[in-house]
């Protein structure tokens, strides 16, 4: 059975018309080039309010929904996959930009999904609008959705 727990937090200072950079594109690989020092110990706190103290493991990927429209997110989750956090980000030029809060749910918050041993990880759905846990376990995923307020990284 999933549960469903919308968390609004402050978690990290945004200005809705600015555009952090968060990675670019290096020889057809994903770098993130910011320190996400600020947004580290945050999502680090959101694994351990599921449950999970392991350290995670931060990535920049390109998912592809089944009508094969994509989209871009900074993506973090511990070694067992048993946790995953995301939020979306978007590629402009060879730059991903973190979205402004004003962009709605895909880039103004992140998704936490947790629980599950196989699966149970974020997946936005561009055509419906909503961040969902996919794919998704029998019994135990937990969904967690938070508001971004901050940035990633200070300078």
């Amino acid at each position: 059975m999933k549960k469903l727990f919308v968390v609004l937090a402050m978690l990290l200072s945004f200005g809705i018309n600015a555009q952090e950079k968060v990675g670019e594109v290096r020889s057809g690989s994903y770098v993130i080039t910011a320190s996400l020092n600020l947004v580290k110990p945050v999502w680090a706190q959101l694994a351990r309010d599921a449950g999970f103290n392991d350290p995670l493991i931060f990535t920049i990927e390109k998912i592809t929904n089944d009508d094969s429209t994509f989209y871009y997110c900074l993506y973090a989750t511990n070694a067992a996959k048993t946790v995953s956090i995301a939020t979306g980000i978007e590629l402009s030029g060879s730059n991903f930009l973190k979205l402004p809060i004003s962009s709605g749910s895909f880039g103004g918050g992140t998704l936490t999904c947790s629980g599950c041993n196989v699966g149970c990880h974020p997946k936005y759905l561009s055509k419906d609008k909503v961040w969902i846990c996919w794919p998704g376990c029998v019994d135990g995923c937990t969904k967690t959705e938070t508001i971004t307020t901050k940035n990633f990284s200070s300078q």
